[in-house]
């Protein structure tokens, strides 16, 4: 599945991602636009159905991990930002119906600039 941008004012769609989750993931909402406006967080499958939320820029299309894939945490999905866009939250599931709610500080433009934190520890 890839992730497009149409520009508001009518116009040619174009690919700014690849292998983005889609339905039937089924793991919630896939993508959330960052608070400036400029990028989009979106959640990416990787080996094994593993999941990671990566950043792309809308105007220059470079990708930037949001998150790492790591073996205890295999989905990361349900990217959204604070009123603010100080904060990404995100839900981290662990097994199947075991997930927690993470979260991580972000710059002005969305991405993150310190390592996401465990809001909830339904998963221990």
């Amino acid at each position: 599945t890839e992730v497009r941008a149409i520009p508001a004012a009518g116009g040619q769609a174009r690919t700014v991602a690849r292998e983005a989750a889609a339905f039937p993931f089924d793991r919630g909402r896939m993508l959330t636009w960052t608070p400036d406006g400029q990028s989009v967080v979106f959640v990416r499958v990787r080996e094994g159905a593993r999941s990671q939320l990566v950043r792309v820029s809308i105007p220059g299309g470079s990708e930037h991990p949001v998150t790492d894939l790591l073996s205890d945490y295999p989905y990361d999905t349900n990217p959204a930002y604070s009123p603010d866009g100080k904060t990404l939250a995100f839900v981290r599931w662990s097994g199947f119906a075991i997930a927690d709610v993470w979260i991580a500080p972000c710059g002005p433009d969305g991405s993150a600039i310190a390592q996401p934190r465990p809001l909830t520890r339904e998963g221990k």
